[in-house]
């Protein structure tokens, strides 16, 4: 950690660039002259933002890719993120584990395991993968996974009723995740698709969603939820959880909108409440089937995130993609054209990061604020693309070297 005197900054102020002296005293942001020795720093006139953030990845529990993946959020200035469904054991591995959430790297938060039903998504995706099936698509993957439970209590977890949901519940209790992960999926047919035990085409029944809640709030753990349809958002709304993972309507394909298009009186009660939504647009690319059902798919999304936006929900970005960072997340958003390009930006770089580390003082460039910041070379209130013109990257004072 250093003791920086930055000058020749354009800061970020929330609504603009202004020309300021600011300082790093103990990891924090001050503009008051410090009564200790610091190196001073010409920013040459770069353009000062609070860095960016992840609210919904999958990675950084492999130690395999940690290196890797760790590079690649820097390099984007990707500070924080936040896992919403991961391997509880490989997450606190130490190959894994002192690789991250230190000054000079990623700051994570996990989900660890899953709550769903017997069967119920993510149970295809983590128990394929627990034994070695990386192919999903490869036909008769779910009969080869049905019977196992390799995966299960460190990644997914099942709940079926009440008294397995008390019977499970103490695993949550001991572990403590920084919040939890439930699952529901079309939850309107949950039954009828609970009965065929189709792995991965259903979630945690809904009855239960408000106990799971109760629950997890009595020991400080927010809720985050999985969402398909306008009616699982309407569960998650009355059952007062604190951020769906995702926007209804993603993954609709060539189906009937009306069954992803929000309530009013649901997105009314869930700005009251300050419920958080993760919106995850841009994986609708890889569920579309052709480009006149994308585009079906977007109308349903722009008339969704507009209702988000005239009440006042926050949103926050955040992909859900194995294969990229939060980019295209942002790039799609973007170009739906319901938010503006600085709305998008104080999106990425205020409301994700506080999104993801509540507690912390982070997202802005104020006094007693974490000393995390990137300097821009390009204005990015011109372009998104700016933002890929990073020329520093400090975080709680400390200059990041990237590694080769």
């Amino acid at each position: 950690m250093r003791d920086l005197t930055l000058r020749n900054g354009l800061w970020w102020d929330g609504r603009g660039f202004r020309p300021e002296t600011v300082h790093c005293v103990g990891g924090l942001l001050t503009r008051r002259k410090p009564s200790v020795p610091t190196e001073t720093l010409d920013l040459a006139g770069g353009f000062v933002v609070p860095p960016l953030g992840d609210a919904h990845c999958h990675h950084f529990d492999s130690a395999r890719t940690i290196a890797e993946l760790t590079k690649r959020y820097l390099t984007e200035g990707i500070f924080y993120a936040q896992n919403t469904g991961n391997s509880a054991a490989n997450r606190r591995d130490p190959s894994v584990a002192l690789r991250l959430n230190r000054p000079d790297s990623v700051d994570v938060t996990w989900a660890d395991a899953s709550l769903t039903s017997t069967l119920g998504h993510p149970f295809f995706v983590y128990e394929a993968l627990a034994n070695g099936l990386f192919n999903q698509g490869e036909s008769g993957v779910a009969e080869k996974i049905r019977d196992l439970r390799k995966a299960e209590g460190d990644a997914y977890i099942f709940a079926d009723n009440a008294a397995m949901l008390a019977k499970v519940w103490p695993q949550y209790e001991k572990r403590r995740p920084d919040f939890l992960k439930v699952m529901l999926s079309n939850g309107e047919r949950h039954k009828e698709r609970f009965a065929k035990q189709v792995p991965g085409g259903y979630g945690l029944d809904p009855v239960l969603l408000p106990e799971v809640v109760a629950r997890a709030h009595k020991i400080g753990l927010r809720v985050w939820l999985h969402v398909d349809t306008a009616y699982d958002f309407h569960v998650g709304v009355e059952a007062g959880i604190d951020g769906f993972a995702h926007l209804p309507g993603y993954g609709m394909g060539k189906d009937d909108a009306a069954p992803y298009l929000l309530d009013e009186r649901d997105v009314r009660e869930a700005a009251r409440r300050r419920i958080i939504v993760n919106p995850t647009v841009a994986i609708a690319k890889g569920y579309a089937p052709d480009a006149a059902s994308l585009e079906r798919v977007r109308a349903v999304q722009r008339r969704n995130l507009a209702l988000l936006k005239r009440h006042g929900v926050p949103v926050t970005i955040g992909m859900d993609s194995y294969a990229t960072t939060a980019w295209p997340e942002a790039e799609y958003l973007l170009g739906l054209g319901v938010f503006s390009l600085p709305e998008v930006l104080r999106t990425w770089w205020t409301a994700t990061p506080q999104a993801i580390f509540p507690g912390r003082k982070i997202g802005q460039l104020n006094d007693a604020y974490e000393a995390s910041f990137l300097v821009l070379e390009k204005n990015p209130l011109l372009e998104l693309a700016n933002l890929k013109t990073i020329a520093l990257r400090v975080k709680q004072g400390n200059l990041l070297l990237l590694p080769n």
